[in-house]
């Protein structure tokens, strides 16, 4: 018996590594051969550099959505869906309770419900750009089904078919990680109520005026107290940002324009962008994009190039909400009592029943917390800006001078953002775009607002 069970010992210990390298290898990305794609209207190539990056080659625009859809979902599957997931509050689905925290903040935002809203309202040019890239995805989800990467296996799951609504949550996730000063907000009042508002003005070296939060005659709140009740403790980190900029040919050495754009962001691995080069007879593109986006977010075409930094605007408020003590489902507002919006997000759980968040929405936006009588809402200009992004990056990558270039920026309304811009001809210009609250009626919005005192909605 001892010598049988040597011998599966040692079968075991050399199984398990060998096991693995198989494993392993047969999930690394094929980048050679041939493979059909049934939907693709004539042949295309994709051809991979020293680096790694992908050069794709298409004979229509469709195609080349397709085709780039593809190709990133070759080296970058796992990542776009962990991004998509993390945008639209499934991350508990693979996980575990363990981030249910984090998906209850996401579903309580909306990624899921604005990203559907959105998709609707988008131009028809850009929602066939949005089908053929998904579609080039799913042809490599569909091909790959026993060959997927390795992080799928070691977690037991396989990823669902892609969808367009999936690009347009990401992005938008991506904008208000970009976005995010509530916390600030919230630490600011924090301060105020506890140490004064002369200690929160050096603090942030901001004259801050405490703004009205009894929600009755005498009475006093501890709004600090609600606060505590966050849905997620994360570190405030205002590092966040970009750099960018263009010099003209006058200065330099080789008498062209030059333009460079660094995109920050926390550390992953792999990037959050991927660089890619995309060309058919009616378009030539290179540059970054986001693992799950079409196009290019950041690079050049045959005529100019492009980047963006974030201007980093304060862009949310926290407004503090009333709630009546008679009708649980009522808050006070500047133009009498209204019903409150409320929405059940299920949430899969692995390993256990799903869990149901109810989110409530007021007129300001959701509920972050709530107790009996109070609540706090936060407001986004993110909320009512439609497929912003989008139809921005979608007429920048076509854009062949500082006309269209400028036109593509008209109607921007996303997170505020400078646009630096360079061309052959040797032309640099820079331009400011975005949609900001004017506060100038209610507020600084450095602290709680009263939601029962303002009339008038931020733009």
């Amino acid at each position: 018996m001892l010598r049988i069970f040597s011998i599966i010992l040692v079968f075991i210990l050399l199984a398990a590594p060998i096991g693995g390298w198989w494993l392993a290898q047969r999930s690394l990305p094929v980048t050679d051969g041939v493979i059909t794609l049934d939907a693709l209207s004539r042949s295309a190539v994709v051809k991979f550099d020293d680096r790694g990056i992908p050069h794709v080659e298409a004979s229509s625009e469709k195609d080349l959505w397709m085709v780039q859809g593809y190709a990133t979902a070759i080296n970058r599957m796992f990542q776009m869906d962990i991004l998509r997931r993390t945008a639209l509050g499934e991350l508990s689905e693979v996980f575990g309770d363990a981030c249910l925290a984090d998906d209850k903040l996401m579903r309580t935002i909306g990624f899921n419900r604005m990203a559907k809203e959105e998709l609707a309202k988008l131009s028809q040019d850009v929602r066939v750009y949005l089908d053929a890239y998904s579609l080039g995805v799913n042809e490599y989800l569909q091909k790959n089904v026993k060959n997927l990467p390795l992080e799928f296996a070691l977690l037991g799951y396989r990823p669902r078919p892609w969808m367009p609504a999936d690009t347009v949550a990401i992005l938008k996730y991506l904008q208000y990680e970009q976005d995010e000063s509530w916390r600030l907000d919230d630490l600011r009042q924090r301060i105020v109520d506890r140490a004064g508002q002369d200690i929160a003005t050096t603090v942030f070296e901001e004259a801050l005026k405490p703004t009205a939060v009894s929600a009755q005659p005498g009475a006093t709140l501890n709004i600090a107290s609600i606060l505590d009740r966050s849905l997620i403790n994360r570190r405030i980190d205002p590092r966040f940002g970009s750099s960018a900029f263009a010099i003209a040919p006058q200065i330099s050495d080789t008498r062209g324009a030059m333009l460079a754009c660094d995109k920050h962001g926390e550390l992953t691995e792999p990037d959050r962008y991927y660089l890619i080069s995309l060309s058919c007879p009616t378009l030539h593109l290179c540059g970054a994009t986001i693992p799950g986006v079409p196009g290019i977010i950041a690079g050049r075409n045959d005529h100019i190039s492009w980047g963006s930094a974030n201007t980093k605007a304060d862009v949310q408020d926290l407004y503090l909400e009333q709630f009546s003590t008679q009708f649980p489902n009522k808050y006070r507002t500047a133009d009498g009592w209204q019903n409150v919006t409320e929405v059940i997000e299920e949430i899969k759980v692995r390993f256990r029943k799903n869990y149901l968040h109810k989110v409530l929405v007021t007129r300001h936006g959701p509920l972050l917390v709530k107790n009996e009588t109070t609540g706090v809402a936060l407001n986004w200009t993110g909320f009512r800006n439609t497929s912003a992004l989008l139809d921005a990056s979608w007429k920048l990558n076509k854009a062949h001078d500082w006309a269209s270039f400028t036109s593509a920026l008209e109607s921007y309304s996303g997170n505020p953002q400078y646009f630096v811009y360079a061309d052959r001809k040797g032309m640099v210009g820079l331009k400011v775009a975005g949609a900001v609250p004017d506060r100038r009626k209610f507020g600084s919005g450095s602290l709680l607002l009263s939601g029962w005192t303002v009339r008038q909605e931020p733009p």
